[in-house]
């Protein structure tokens, strides 16, 4: 066993640990503390994520389970809401001999959280720490961040969504202190070309180390961007081989055009270990050629590249994939919202990423590339060579060929997403039957196209065969009350797998209701469906034939409307 979690709202059994809730805190607290010792005490957990609605008593009684243990390596702390939580934490954990890592999440930084930390991730402790900021939070006070760069074993420091973050005195923590960190990110921390610069000068005192840099969601632009990546180009060209150790750059929407991203070019010829790449909502633009050569230096490590809305053409995305070709690593690969002025071009090249990655591609998203027929037969030849994608999103085609690209047989995916493919119902007979022959796939997403009842039916049938899938989308599709009865028949009766249906938006009348209703009714305890989502028909709430249905069958499957 290597998990025990305790949440605040479920209880569940899991197969790698335990989920515990209770509502009632007060009396939580001892069954809560008694059963991680029986656990910890009968089985070699290492992970623990501790309550915190618990009592200071309480938490403090676990803690001193959790250090009794011989085998607990990693504690999690989630969200405290209490000041005090963590300095009676810290202190009781400084005993325990096996912990090698104490993360703390959505935390709002105070001295006294700080000056427990400083004293668990001293220079002669073993323990790494990671800090997570709460979202909302303000860092303005200079002192607090310099204390965070005195906690000697400060291993992660991420900020998301901060109101303020005071960048002078972050310059300063990072000239001379966080002696260990490896991991950045000041996510939505809203950086311009200004606070860049200013952390551009001091962030090539931990580039030796940093494996992880995260600064997505702000509004660096080139000039800022350029100014902290030249720091780190800066350092490493005084190494011996002059190359980084990053492991994970993110600088998506940070409203970067072609001389940014040259530099990031630089940094990933830099970087030959890198494992994880996130530029989207950038204008690439014919810098991706340049990209893509720089692809090469860490094409064998490289896991995870994501290049969605970058203005990248025919010509650059061929580049990209060329340089892909040779990876037997990569495992997705985001390249949607590129408008593509020859499709077909850009297929053909993605078919040899695809045949590359036989055994590692497992996420492919090239929605909204305007893809076409022609792109389809060559994007399906590659589809036909590979059996591990998992996840394949083709949203907002709207020219592209259905029954081309789910022809191949050896299709083994398990998330498939059609959304606003103008999709008809000649088409769904292709879907339908891809459906039915899959032993794989759990999720399919039909969701605002243009078929009727007919497509409805088509489809409906074949999830009527399928024993896999577990969600079905059809939201915002004109069906009427002869498409929702098809769904009663075919589904809601016939279902032998599926347990989420969303039919959001289908123009169904009281008809299509009484149908879906009825059969609900009649399929309680014999069907696996768990929950339905449907639209409401006024402001009332919904209508008075799902509120029946709800009743009679006890929560067992539960209509309700979109949130």
């Amino acid at each position: 066993m290597n998990l025990i979690s305790f949440a605040t709202n479920r209880r569940s059994l899991l197969g790698c640990g335990l989920e515990y809730t209770n509502s009632n805190n007060k009396t939580s607290g001892a069954v809560i503390v008694s059963t991680v010792s029986l656990m910890l005490a009968s089985a070699e957990v290492e992970r623990v994520s501790l309550p915190t609605g618990l009592d200071i008593d309480s938490l403090g009684r676990l803690s001193q389970a959790v250090c009794s243990s011989h085998t607990v390596s990693t504690v999690v702390l989630d969200e405290p809401r209490d000041q005090n939580i963590i300095p009676t934490l810290a202190a009781a954990l400084r005993s325990a001999t096996s912990l090698r890592h104490f993360k703390v999440r959505n935390a709002d930084l105070s001295f006294e959280m700080l000056e427990a930390l400083k004293e668990l991730g001293g220079p002669k402790s073993d323990i790494e720490i990671s800090l997570v900021l709460c979202k909302k939070a303000e860092v303005p006070n200079a002192k607090l961040i310099k204390m965070l760069g005195e906690i000697h074993s400060l291993r992660k420091l991420h900020t998301k969504d901060t109101t303020h973050t005071n960048v002078a005195a972050l310059r300063e923590a990072l000239m001379k202190g966080f002696p260990n960190l490896q991991s950045l990110a000041l996510t939505g921390a809203k950086l311009g070309v200004a606070e860049g610069k200013v952390i551009g000068e001091s962030v090539s005192k931990i580039a030796c180390r940093l494996r992880t840099l995260d600064l997505s969601t702000n509004d660096l632009c080139d000039e800022g961007t350029g100014a902290i990546l030249e720091g780190l180009l800066r350092t490493y060209s005084h190494f011996r081989e002059k190359k980084g150790v990053l492991r994970k750059l993110d600088l998506s929407r940070n409203n970067m055009n072609e001389s940014g991203m040259m530099k990031v070019s630089q940094l990933v010829k830099a970087n030959p270990q890198l494992r994880q790449i996130k530029m989207t909502y950038n204008k690439m633009g014919k810098a991706g050629t340049e990209f893509a050569e720089s692809l090469r230096c860490c094409v064998a490590t490289l896991r995870e590249l994501r290049l969605g809305s970058c203005g990248l053409d025919t010509r650059e995305v061929a580049a990209i994939c060329r340089s892909l070709a040779g990876s037997y690593v990569l495992s997705l690969l985001d390249l949607s919202g590129n408008k593509l002025s020859k499709p077909e071009d850009a297929m053909h090249a993605i078919s040899h990423v695809l045949l590359a990655g036989t055994k590692s591609l497992e996420n492919l998203d090239i929605s909204y590339v305007d893809l076409d027929v022609y792109g389809s037969k060559e994007l399906a030849q590659g589809l036909s060579m590979n059996s591990s994608l998992k996840t394949l999103r083709l949203c907002g085609n709207d020219y592209m060929c259905t029954k081309y690209l789910l022809e191949p047989k050896e299709l083994n995916l398990q998330e498939l997403c059609l959304k606003s493919c103008h999709i008809c119902d000649a088409s769904c007979e292709f879907v339908g039957g891809f459906v039915a022959r899959s032993r794989c796939l759990r999720k399919l997403n039909m969701s605002f196209n243009v078929f009727h009842a007919e497509g409805a039916r088509e489809i409906c049938t074949g999830v009527a065969k399928s024993r896999s899938l577990k969600a079905l989308i059809l939201s915002a599709n004109d069906l009427g009350d002869e498409g929702a009865e098809c769904i009663a028949e075919l589904i809601i009766r016939k279902n032998r797998s599926v347990d989420v249906l969303k039919i959001v938006n289908i123009k169904m009348g009281s008809r299509g209701e009484e149908a879906i209703a009825d059969e609900v009714v009649k399929v309680v305890g014999t069907t696996k469906l768990k929950l339905i989502v449907v639209s409401e028909r006024d402001y009332f709430g919904l209508p008075r034939e799902f509120k029946k249905a709800n009743e009679l069958t006890k929560g067992s499957i539960v209509i309700r409307q979109r949130r």
